[in-house]
């Protein structure tokens, strides 16, 4: 029975092998690329998927979101095995390149053939993963992207509220909270910490940051929301320049539990004219929520 799996940097020479019969002209530029890959240098959302049949890898398939762009992606250097095996390597690999990029909440993904006459049949160019109206798109933007729309606004005279947190298990609270802030301005832009900067513990988050977007997408009252690559909010305040940045009542109650980067964020805001404004009601945490559930199982 074929199996597929995450590759390891262990399995880096076999692939290479693999390549090197296969199609030996892309040998070098494949090999930066699992070098940059396993070093930490790849974007969130990249992955590596191997197929082995009693412990021999037999193909394989890399993914990867397209450039600036959270729900659009590239699946590449799709290899396989010249034997029987060739068909269910190919589709066995298909399935599950389907199942990860549905978890990591992409809409399209374009595969991107070495050899694509060479390729086993059924395997599509574009795999459509949900319908495009479902996916909120309009809303999910780059930082720099909102960095326009914010300064587009303004021109128009309109008052731009800025959120800013993990949202790792969306909860009423959070609900609550962007309804708050909305009353603060005519529009809500909210941005999520990326994966990788996420400090909340094991595990955590339990949710991809592109699920996370789409989440908050599809709230009416959010008008736009990004991925912020930063452990803190500074570098948003710094491009978004919002009139307001909204936080929770935890962060205005502080104690030696409050995340330091709180001080760093009002510096930057009192520097580009931005007013810190705290939530009074009610918002809870996902993560006592996650522990608490944690905790029942």
């Amino acid at each position: 029975m074929i199996k597929v799996r995450f590759m390891t940097e262990s399995d880096i020479p076999v692939v290479l092998d693999l390549i090197a019969e296969y199609n030996p002209e892309s040998l070098s530029s494949v090999e930066v690329h699992f070098r940059s890959y396993f070093s930490e240098q790849m974007p969130t959302g990249c992955g590596i998927l191997v197929a082995e049949l009693n412990g021999c890898i037999l193909g394989f398939v890399s993914f990867r979101p397209a450039l600036q762009h959270q729900q659009l992606y590239w699946a590449e250097w799709l290899y396989m095995d010249k034997g029987d095996y060739r068909q269910e390597v190919g589709l066995t690999l298909l399935q599950h390149l389907k199942h990860e990029l549905r978890k990591i909440g992409a809409r399209q993904c374009f595969v991107n053939m070495v050899k694509p006459w060479d390729q086993p049949k059924d395997i599509p160019f574009s795999i459509t993963l949900l319908p495009q109206d479902i996916m909120p798109k309009p809303k999910l933007v780059t930082l720099e992207m909102m960095a326009e729309k914010a300064d587009e606004l303004r021109e128009q005279g309109k008052r731009v509220v800025l959120c800013h947190g993990t949202f790792d298990l969306l909860h009423i609270g959070h609900y609550y909270h962007f309804l708050q802030a909305k009353q603060h301005g005519d529009h809500l832009f909210v941005t999520v910490t990326a994966d990788k900067f996420v400090n909340k513990g094991p595990d955590r988050p339990v949710f991809t940051h592109h699920l996370r977007t789409v989440f908050i997408a599809g709230l009416e009252i959010v008008d736009y929301v990004a991925v912020n690559n930063a452990s803190s909010a500074c570098n948003v305040i710094q491009s978004v320049r919002p009139h307001v940045f909204f936080k929770g009542p935890d962060y205005k109650h502080r104690d030696e539990r409050t995340n330091p980067n709180i001080f760093l964020e009002e510096q930057v805001a009192r520097s580009v004219g931005t007013e810190v404004i705290f939530s009074e009601e009610f918002t809870d945490s996902s993560t006592r929520l996650l522990n608490l559930v944690m905790q029942r199982a």
